[in-house]
């Protein structure tokens, strides 16, 4: 239970049932590209993929055309 206050405290937490890692940040919540692992703003994303129903956000074209390729090579198990 402390962990989960850490984390919530430090403004990072793991999204239940999720393959990424939210950090809230003062100008939206930060989603992590499963690519290259680079913070991206989820409401400013240009890149973006849905893979098994979740949605997926990405730095850069190249990242989000790796993971359209292959997702299963990004998604943590």
């Amino acid at each position: 239970m402390s962990e989960i206050v850490q984390l919530e405290m430090s403004g990072s937490l793991w999204l239940a049932g999720s393959a990424k890692m939210v950090t809230r940040k003062e100008n939206g919540i930060m989603a992590k590209d499963p690519v290259c692992g680079m913070e991206v703003n989820e409401s400013s994303a240009k890149f973006t993929s849905e893979h098994m129903g979740k949605k997926f956000y990405f730095c850069c074209e190249m990242c989000k055309k790796k993971f359209d390729e292959a997702p299963m090579n990004y998604m943590k198990h």
